[in-house]
């Protein structure tokens, strides 16, 4: 189902009040709001949906179907698995659907493997196999083969490919990695390519997120153990716009190189930093960024991808609550006309997904520099003269920077 679709079904859910905590889907209006959670997900949602999940309270297959699934989006595979395991568990041999429960086993394979898993793999391999026989043959042909990638055993690789008892989402890229570890750059390029605009193209649908477009290339790349120089022709992974906020993809760091850290030339009319929240739009120079310039921001950085109202809202809103989270689509609605109200830029919005020209994207700088461009010493006077406010929310402004650089530090050292 295409993912603007997925936030039609939230009226139909009916929610007029707030869960009591933690969430248990014992009761009604538990379910209700956890289903709602498992729809703002599939659009992008992550961050809203986050931090509900630890605490959830659930007992029927599909919910822990649904509640792996958030985790994988999460690229959290290790809780993706065991939420996958305990809905595997509960399927009942002489009552199997297969519109319910392959989802299950096959995500749960996958889990397995992305998180590392390895021995614990082979071993729900062996039980699947034994239960449903051929039934999961593509799924676990397709991980053998990822795993034949990761320990360089091209004759295995090879083997599975001209089976062709490969998932038909794999076999372009296990095609490109055979190709890679035969050092044929050229036919790892071609095929490569096929399947990143095939995702690409997924995105532009709205089938699936930018996230798992970059994490999906980014995994196999550490797969391959290749530089980002060997991607360069289909994607830099280097300071990767899209808000991506994943320091883990399966059992892989996502290192600081990877992490955003500008967009633009230097010589743009318009500039938003997002470390040190000051700003120029059309001339006008401030400090602090409203929920209007977090989300225009954002927008910018997504360029032709588009990014969803729920993803936005959890890029623009340190928090979220219960209540505010059935607000989310009138809530950026009004972000986003305040912003051609107020800056006279235009947003485009289709399917509850923003989007913006490039040539207007072509007339930013976005940056994460922890430097004011401002010029002299860091002092109260000085930043309320060059930003034209007062002496007391110049003190407050730097304050609030010193703790920034103070935890960034402390996040680096975690």
């Amino acid at each position: 189902m295409a993912i603007w679709k997925q936030h039609d079904l939230l009226k139909h859910l009916n929610l007029d009040k707030v869960p009591p905590r933690p969430i248990n889907t014992s009761f009604d209006i538990g379910r209700r709001f956890f289903y709602t959670l498992h729809l703002i997900n599939q659009r992008g949602g992550h961050r809203i949906v986050s931090k509900y999940l630890d605490e959830i309270v659930v007992s029927r297959t599909l919910e822990y179907r649904f509640l792996g699934g958030m985790f994988f989006d999460l690229l959290n595979f290790e809780k993706s698995a065991e939420s996958y395991k305990k809905a595997y568990e509960l399927i009942v041999p002489g009552k199997y659907i297969s519109i319910y429960h392959d989802t299950i086993i096959n995500n749960l394979l996958y889990a397995l493997f992305y998180s590392g898993a390895e021995d614990e793999f082979n071993h729900f391999k062996s039980k699947v196999c034994n239960l449903y026989g051929n039934k999961f043959t593509l799924a676990i042909s397709s991980i053998e083969s990822l795993l034949a990638v990761k320990n360089k055993d091209i004759p295995l690789l090879e083997k599975n490919l001209k089976s062709k008892k490969i998932s038909e989402n794999h076999s372009e890229v296990l095609l490109a990695c055979a190709s890679y570890l035969k050092n044929d750059k050229k036919g790892f390029e071609e095929y490569l390519q096929n399947y990143e605009r095939k995702k690409k193209n997924l995105v532009y649908k709205s089938i699936e997120n930018p996230r798992r477009y970059f994490s999906g290339l980014f995994y196999i790349k550490c797969l391959l153990n290749a530089s980002t120089d060997d991607f360069k022709n289909i994607i830099n992974f280097r300071n990767f716009p899209f808000p991506i906020n994943a320091k883990k993809m399966g059992e892989y760091l996502v290192d600081d190189e990877y992490q955003f850290s500008s967009l633009g030339i230097k010589e743009a009319d318009n500039y938003i930093n997002l470390y040190t929240e000051e700003y120029l739009i059309h001339g006008e120079r401030g400090l602090g960024l409203s929920s209007e310039l977090k989300d225009l921001a954002c927008v910018v950085r997504a360029g032709s991808l588009g990014i969803s109202f729920e993803y936005l809202a959890g890029e623009i809103y340190d928090d979220i609550g219960y209540s505010e989270m059935f607000l989310i689509r009138a809530r950026i609605k009004q972000v986003i006309h305040r912003i051609k109200n107020r800056y006279n830029i235009k947003i485009v919005l289709k399917k509850y997904i923003a989007y913006i020209d490039e040539g207007i994207i072509t007339n930013f700088r976005i940056d994460y520099d922890k430097n004011l461009t401002m010029e002299g010493n860091l002092s109260a006077a000085n930043i309320s003269k060059y930003y034209s406010i007062t002496e007391m929310t110049a003190h407050k402004y730097m304050e609030k920077l010193k703790n920034n650089w103070f935890n960034n530090i402390a996040l680096r050292r975690i």
